[in-house]
């Protein structure tokens, strides 16, 4: 019994010591992120002009900076954790689409403007615009393939199924679904298998 508790008073010591010696290195890794944190809010907030534009939603919609700022912080919390599990210096492409994905649908920054009607999907649609920045161009060519945002109205669940392109699928999923990083970190690893073995096939051919 002494002995166990002698073992415990150690590892209090040695728990302490270890604390005090990684703090620096804590405040670095804050100080890091939160640099990260300013630049991809900047990238976003251009990802956000370029989508109102093309949209055609300019003047009917803001972009909210704090739930953006929460979005990003979310988005660094979930990578950063990632790297500590898989000791990882790197997140890969996939990943960094992935979370951000999940943070921006959480969030939705994008708000109407008062007394203007904005669709409920803007927010989802941004979310995979944002997404996809980070994927490769072909894999983005490859969701996109005969997209066609379907009227969900008046359709049977096995009507909406056959109709829907990938991308409808996905802005589907964010619309009704419980979706978490690791589902489209899933996704996304399958389709970019399923991309690069039909443009390898037809390589060979």
């Amino acid at each position: 019994m002494e002995n166990i508790e002698q073992l415990e008073d150690e590892i209090k010591v040695q728990e302490h010591s270890l604390y005090e010696r990684l703090k620096p290195l804590r405040m670095e890794e804050i100080n890091i992120i939160n640099k990260k944190v300013w630049i991809r809010e900047n990238t976003l907030t251009i990802l956000f002009n370029n989508f109102v534009e093309t949209q055609m939603i300019k003047n009917d919609v803001c972009l909210n900076v704090d739930l953006l700022h929460a979005a990003v912080k979310s988005y660094y919390d979930d990578i950063h954790r990632y790297k500590h599990y898989a000791n990882a210096e790197l997140a890969n492409s996939i990943k960094q689409a992935a979370y951000t994905i999940k943070w921006i649908t959480k969030f939705r920054p994008i708000q109407a403007k008062k007394d203007v009607y904005v669709s409920i999907d803007t927010n989802l649609r941004f979310a995979l615009t944002c997404g996809f920045s980070f994927l490769d161009r072909e894999l983005v060519d490859f969701i996109f393939k005969e997209k066609s945002i379907i009227d969900l109205k008046n359709r049977t669940k096995s009507e909406i199924e056959i109709e829907m392109s990938f991308y409808d699928k996905l802005l589907y999923m964010l619309r009704f679904r419980q979706v978490s990083g690791k589902h489209f970190i899933a996704i996304f690893e399958a389709l970019e298998l399923a991309c690069y073995s039909i443009h390898s096939t037809r390589f060979e051919g």
